[in-house]
């Protein structure tokens, strides 16, 4: 009887689909049980997350617009965007989007999530100097502005390169710190622990260990509070940065919880895999997700025509009455991709639930057959 309890066990650890993962690591904040997986199959349930949460952010963008016009507020365009394409620098933007952008906020909000004194150090360092260089009045570095004004019409390069590197540099010199500080006082605190080994008779060192137990359950206690705390904590603020992207914010902010719910979710998504596959699989997913949804920017304004461009800003077609060759060919690239993109999504959605509920099924039979 125990042999297939313990062969059940087994397999329901073997047998779980992805969304039974992530409800499973929300559940009980178990970190690190996924890390033996293989490479390959991380990286494809990367590809099948990023699959899934695109058309969750699409559907979730339509119920924002529905909920925008019943309440009769109007959300600006995104300020970011627009002044960079305004500056025809949309290369720029993609790599920003793409390399940047995902690199440093999830050292900013998933790295510290597994703490450790360097990985909590740099962390909310570069936190902090998203917090500092984000303004509600769309004026970016509020906190700063002292130090950029004296920079001129260097204060992109600084502002963006050189910038977080001080940030993320106070953060190594101040976890160097605090990690030489720690192993001083556990040196200090073992040597003790010997001393009073050796003092104390047996019945002492048998009640010692039966606090050890207790000990371990209060700190397993406290990291599954940590875990659950960090992860909110940091998916809220991940949501909240991003309301800068938007213009008249003062009118916006009463509905940040709502506006920004797309990229809170997506703090939790990365929270997941930053916990349960590693630090650069999130990465890789962040930089996924911006990348797809950025490039058919890219593509707009590399590859359209200057007309087609204007037509499509202004919704004025009066002067450009027929598609030039160029411009026929990037509209039927478009198409295909998204097609190709759309498969891919129904594909993906459709597999992750049939496999829910298949191993669900399966997990309900093989528990049944042991008794």
């Amino acid at each position: 009887m125990q042999n297939k309890v313990d062969e059940f066990l087994q397999s329901t650890e073997k047998k779980e689909g992805l969304l039974k993962e992530f409800f499973s690591f929300f559940k009980n904040l178990e970190p690190n049980k996924l890390r033996k997986k293989p490479f390959y199959i991380k990286l494809l349930n990367v590809l099948r997350i990023v699959l899934l949460v695109i058309p969750l952010a699409s559907i979730i963008g339509i119920l924002q617009n529905l909920f925008y016009t019943s309440v009769g507020i109007q959300v600006a365009e995104n300020s970011v965007l627009t002044e960079y394409l305004a500056k025809d620098m949309v290369l720029f933007l993609l790599i920003f989007s793409s390399i940047w952008a995902p690199v440093s906020e999830e050292i900013a909000f998933r790295l510290w999530l597994k703490p450790s004194p360097y990985r909590i150090s740099i962390g909310l360092s570069m936190f902090t100097y998203f917090l500092s260089s984000t303004s509600i009045n769309n004026e970016q570095f509020t906190l700063l502005d002292p130090i950029i004004e004296q920079m001129g019409s260097d204060y992109q390069i600084f502002s963006i390169i050189l910038l977080p590197l001080i940030f993320l540099l106070c953060g190594v010199v101040i976890g160097s710190l605090v990690k030489i500080i720690s192993i001083i006082v556990s040196n200090n605190k073992n040597s003790k622990i010997q001393i009073n080994i050796h003092d104390n008779d047996n019945s002492e060192i048998v009640e010692n260990s039966t606090d050890n137990i207790e000990n371990s359950k209060d700190k397993l206690k406290k990291q599954k509070s940590y875990y659950l705390i960090s992860i909110i904590v940091s998916s809220l603020f991940f949501g909240f940065i991003h309301i800068a992207n938007f213009n008249q914010l003062e009118t916006l902010l009463p509905f940040i919880l709502i506006i920004t719910l797309p990229q809170i979710i997506l703090g939790f998504v990365l929270a997941f895999i930053r916990l349960n596959y590693g630090f650069i699989y999130s990465v890789v997913t962040h930089l996924l997700y911006n990348f797809i949804l950025v490039f058919p920017v890219f593509i707009l304004y590399t590859f359209f025509s200057e007309e087609y461009i204007n037509a499509i800003n202004t919704g004025d077609y009066t002067n450009y009455e027929e598609l030039i060759l160029s411009d026929s060919l990037v509209l039927l690239f478009i198409a295909l991709v998204s097609i190709i993109l759309i498969i891919l999504y129904i594909i993906s959605i459709v597999q992750m639930l049939i496999e829910y509920f298949h191993y669900k099924k399966v997990n309900k039979n093989a528990y049944k057959s042991t008794k």
